[in-house]
């Protein structure tokens, strides 16, 4: 479930009342409900003007002086899947939910669901660790059976201007505000990067069961009691696993995670995957992303044996069974483990299939003997250490070229087709939304995938076709606004931020927008290299905090405030900097985060 957005009530762009807001922030953001029911069941709704969407925002029809041939508008059914929150002990972990657009029928578009909230589950009770690296944030996902596997990527150029649009510019001044907010606004937000991510080491894992070594509630001690260990895997082709590289395209490009499923028929003749295995896929390469977004980087051999593992876990109403794998390797063609455990980047075949044996064998090999101290190797990688010999020998009483031996022969062995099995019932998954889309709904997710892939300049398409229908709902058109901002028409995204911000509710992400045009307005009445002043510093701080208020820590908006702590003339307080560190685990490949933290800086 999303938080619920703070109403932000403004009749214009001007930001001085946020500072009674801030006191509400932290209750809004770090209490969320549990919420589980019984799937939904009911017909899916006509999309016209007697279903109540949400809020439009009012604005003048745009004026056409030039011919325009618009595309047909598109038939998808839209899902909306809530978060699930499961919890444990005195935690509560939150999978993320999704947005989905789907041109599959509506029972083909149902089961693709229902497969998603099962491995949704079974991913936060195995693996909460790596649930919690996840954004809370809603995945946006576009099913699209008209494109195949591995079809290539659009990119389309962006327009600089729209063609007889009437458009009044109007500035974004910074209004005056209490810098002591700031701090308000940095604690809030170092505790709810703490409450969303937990991001933690991998050796809080209890290996044995698979989950984190934390008190469990009655149903899932029951779920345990019934584990059973050394299965005998027997090859079924029905079972659901994850589909090759091409079918599923999964990325986050400053905002949210999105993806794309290629759905259609694929070339050569080979017939279309199931909904389940398309679940699965997703699953598995959300499983992936969480793995590489752990704060300590992980080994490349971990991440992808681990990968195997996760993706190859099955879930039904009654069972969960992680580890379901058999990876065949001929002892001849084995790689160096000494080569694999110090590899980057790209594996060949073989050194993937490598990774996949020598992590179950560490989790299972010897029932399990070794798994503790194979965690510790893991982290030991992890901190920086080399992977010699000597502690190789250490950690599992043999060494790396006697290891490879026992290796081969645990590929054939029976041992090898363990896995771990959790029997019970799953409780009632939280029921989703199903009705038709919108044409609202279509430009806002299909812009949000389009962004994720770095092509911003067809989700800006995406939008302005709608807006040019007529569509005026403000998710969509904050995330129009932004684009108009970043690559489009800057008049334009000051209209549009304007109506938003007259809203009771403006869309979190209207802040982000809102502040960037803030920070440039206040940045060119300056002379070259001059600073912002407090008083500014703390506008554009509270401009931010509806951001946060309503949910947001993307890297667009740790990058945003970033941003502004290294062009002000004020020290951030322990608490920004606690932030931004913070901000700089979860996204460590954006200098501008870097650079706000860099020595000398602070």
């Amino acid at each position: 479930m999303e938080p619920h957005p703070v109403p932000h009530k403004t009749s214009s762009l001007n930001y001085s009342n946020r500072p009674a807001i801030m006191k509400t922030i932290p209750s809004c953001l770090l209490c969320i409900p549990l919420l589980l029911g019984t799937a939904s069941t009911q017909v899916l709704p006509p999309a016209n003007d007697t279903v109540p969407i949400g809020p439009v925002v009012e604005m003048e029809p745009y004026v056409v002086k030039d011919d325009r041939i618009l595309p047909n508008p598109e038939q998808w059914h839209y899902a909306k899947v809530p978060a699930l929150v499961l919890t444990r002990g005195d935690r509560q972990i939150i999978a993320p939910g999704y947005e989905m657009l789907s041109n599959l029928n509506s029972s083909q578009t149902r089961t693709l669901v229902e497969e998603l909230q099962l491995r949704q589950f079974a991913a936060t009770y195995l693996w909460p660790m790596l649930t919690q690296a996840l954004p809370r944030t809603p995945v946006y996902v576009v099913v699209d059976i008209n494109q195949q596997h591995s079809a290539p990527r659009q990119f389309v150029k962006s327009s600089d201007t729209w063609e007889g649009d009437p458009i009044v510019a109007t500035n974004i001044e910074p209004s005056p505000g209490s810098f002591s907010s700031s701090s308000d606004f940095a604690a809030t937000g170092a505790q709810r990067f703490a409450a969303e991510y937990g991001l933690s080491r991998m050796d809080d894992i209890n290996t044995d069961t698979m989950v984190m070594s934390e008190d469990i509630t009655p149903e899932e001690e029951l779920m345990q009691s019934s584990s059973r260990q050394a299965q005998r895997y027997e090859r079924d082709e029905t079972v659901a696993r994850p589909l090759p590289d091409g079918y599923v395209e999964l990325a986050m490009n400053g905002g949210p995670l999105a993806a794309l499923v290629r759905a259609g028929e694929p070339r050569a003749g080979l017939g279309r995957p199931s909904e389940e295995r398309f679940a699965a896929t997703l699953s598995y390469e959300l499983n992936l992303f969480a793995l590489n977004s752990q704060s300590q980087k992980l080994p490349g051999w971990f991440v992808r044996g681990l990968g195997s593992l996760l993706g190859s876990t099955q879930v039904s109403r009654k069972l969960i069974q992680f580890a379901r794998v058999k990876e065949d390797l001929a002892g001849r063609g084995m790689p160096k483990l000494s080569g694999l455990l110090k590899k980057e980047g790209a594996f060949t075949e073989e050194e993937a299939r490598l990774a996949s044996l020598f992590v179950h064998y560490g989790l299972f090999g010897d029932n399990g003997k070794y798994s503790a101290r194979f965690m510790q190797f893991v982290n030991h990688l992890a901190s920086g250490g080399e992977p010699t010999d000597a502690m190789f020998k250490e950690a599992f009483g043999k060494s790396m070229r006697t290891m490879e031996t026992y290796l081969a022969a645990y590929a054939r062995d029976l041992a090898f087709y363990k896995s771990t099995d959790f029997k019970g019932d799953i409780p009632p998954m939280p029921a989703p939304v199903y009705r038709e889309a919108t044409q609202s709904d279509v430009a806002r997710i299909k812009a949000e995938m389009h962004v994720s892939q770095a092509n911003p300049g067809k989700a800006l398409e995406e939008l302005r076709t709608a807006y040019w229908r007529g569509e005026r709902a403000p998710a969509m058109l904050a995330l129009l606004a932004t684009l108009e901002q970043q690559i489009g028409s800057e008049a334009r995204a000051r209209k549009i931020l304007k109506a938003l911000l007259g809203l009771p509710a403006p869309p979190p992400q209207t802040y982000i927008a809102a502040a960037r045009l803030q920070l440039n307005d206040a940045l060119a009445a300056k002379p070259a290299g001059a600073k912002l002043a407090a008083e500014e510093t703390s506008a554009l701080i509270d401009t931010l905090s509806g951001a946060l208020a309503g949910g947001l820590t993307t890297e667009d908006l740790c990058g945003t405030l970033a941003e502004v702590i290294l062009k002000s003339d004020t020290r951030p307080d322990a608490n920004m900097i606690a932030f931004l560190r913070e901000a700089a685990k979860r996204y460590p490949r954006n200098q501008t985060i870097a650079g706000a933290l860099a020595p000398g800086r602070n």
